[in-house]
């Protein structure tokens, strides 16, 4: 106890300043914490100064938010503008109004398809002779009626087998062929139809021209699909005659139009070159009537436009490179076409043919409907062919195609059309046909289906 004392006595003069240093070593440390914490948030808000001062300077007025959100409001429309684009371009005119999905004269029976097949007739006679101004060229009955001289008979025929036809008239035996010269008549005849005419077409080299000449109504779902068939053939007509049409436009006479002939347009088979009015009993031999396309043959037979579907095979090319097939968005069809053109107009032939093209359609398609300008252009070329024609052969010898050299184009083309734009008129049946009915595959049902439907 004393021991204490003594030692407070001695160093009492030291106890206050060491009361002092500890109470300020316990204030120390909480400052230090405070101090940390005070710069912390000295940085956090400097950190938010400058982000507000950053969006400050960055921020647009409000001229230029309503500018921005105008733009913003463009865009939407132009994407609507392209959606609409796309429909438009499978809306098309009709042949005949009042027939698609159904009949809306029901009562009307079979008279109604028969009055779409008149119309359909029509309509391929004005494709060809008034927008393409074209003839074919003179047959052997009209050689005999119009020059008194005999064209190219069976006779030639038969003895020129296997050889080599030059024209027609009087013939001469040659080393290993028949050579044949046209008489002045007919020569003069077959020049005075090229001068008078743009290009070398006929209607029946579009086959479902034939198909409704004589056409028998069987029942009424067969009939439907027989004309929305040769309604979607006719949009492929039409695009072929437009192309044509542009090529040749301003001139008088074949020899100076850039496509000299029209061989056809199918959509089965390739095009034979075999589609004459003078075909059968000529130097053809009567072939002609293969598939009811030639001039004498009267086997008219549907060329149903060839549908790409799934698992099917095309009756026209092997595979497309495109790869494209029908779906819940799209009818993909093949076709095929040939024409016959100047040498020098070969790639302008293939640039019109898949260009864009415009057309006319009515709003709902109704025939009171508004009329709208639009623009389509839906051909691909899948696969061409071109060779040099011989306008001494037997398929040219009554054709005229002036001085210049000619090439013979054959061609297996794609055409696109979108579902959403016609399937509100595409009848029953032919969605049973093309996979969109709940009722079975496509290509299942009665009386469904008269020619196979590509894949």
């Amino acid at each position: 106890m004393n021991y204490i004392k003594a030692f407070l006595k001695k160093y009492s003069a030291l106890i206050f300043p060491a009361c002092l240093l500890l109470a300020g070593l316990f204030l120390f440390v909480p400052t230090m914490l405070i101090g940390h914490a005070v710069d912390g948030r000295k940085q956090k808000a400097q950190q938010t100064v400058q982000e507000l001062d950053r969006l400050a300077q960055t921020t647009p007025s409000k001229i230029e938010a309503n500018q921005a959100s105008q733009a913003q409001e463009r865009m939407k429309k132009d994407v609507e503008a392209v959606q609409l684009m796309a429909l438009q371009t499978t809306r098309r005119e009709l042949i005949k109004y009042g027939l698609f999905p159904e009949s809306e004269d029901p009562s009307k029976s079979s008279q109604v398809y028969l009055d779409f097949g008149k119309r359909y007739r029509a309509s391929i006679e004005q494709l060809i002779t008034e927008r393409l101004k074209a003839l074919d060229a003179p047959s052997e009955s009209e050689i005999r009626a119009r020059s008194g001289q005999p064209g190219v008979g069976a006779g030639y025929a038969e003895r020129g087998m296997g050889g080599e036809y030059m024209g027609g008239g009087a013939g001469y035996s040659g080393a290993g062929r028949t050579v044949v010269t046209l008489s002045p008549a007919v020569d003069a005849l077959c020049l005075a139809q090229a001068e008078k005419i743009r290009t070398y077409a006929n209607p029946r080299c579009l086959a479902w021209y034939d198909f409704w000449e004589s056409y028998q109504f069987t029942g009424a779902d067969l009939a439907l699909q027989d004309c929305w068939m040769s309604q979607t053939a006719y949009w492929i007509y039409e695009d072929v005659v437009a192309a044509i049409e542009v090529l040749n436009k301003g001139s008088e006479r074949t020899a100076d139009s850039p496509v000299k002939r029209l061989m056809g347009v199918s959509f089965q088979r390739p095009v034979s070159d075999l589609q004459s009015p003078y075909s059968q009993g000529g130097i053809f031999g009567g072939m002609g009537e293969r598939g009811g396309f030639g001039g004498m043959g009267r086997t008219a037979i549907s060329d149903t436009p060839a549908f790409v579907l799934q698992g099917r095979n095309s009756p026209l090319i092997s595979k497309s490179w495109t790869g494209r097939i029908g779906n819940e968005d799209l009818d993909v069809v093949h076709f095929a076409v040939s024409v016959i053109v100047d040498n020098r107009f070969v790639q302008a032939f293939l640039k019109e043919l898949c260009s864009s093209k415009p057309h006319v359609y009515r709003e709902g398609f109704k025939e009171d409907g508004k009329e709208i300008q639009a623009q389509h252009n839906q051909i691909t070329v899948l696969q061409s062919t071109f060779s040099a024609v011989d306008k001494q052969s037997p398929s040219h010898l009554y054709y005229r195609y002036g001085t210049d050299a000619v090439m013979r184009i054959d061609l297996v083309c794609e055409y696109l059309f979108y579902r959403k734009a016609y399937d509100e008129i595409k009848p029953a049946p032919v969605k049973l046909l093309l996979g969109q009915s709940e009722m079975g595959e496509p290509g299942m049902g009665s009386e469904m289906g008269r020619m196979p439907y590509g894949y």
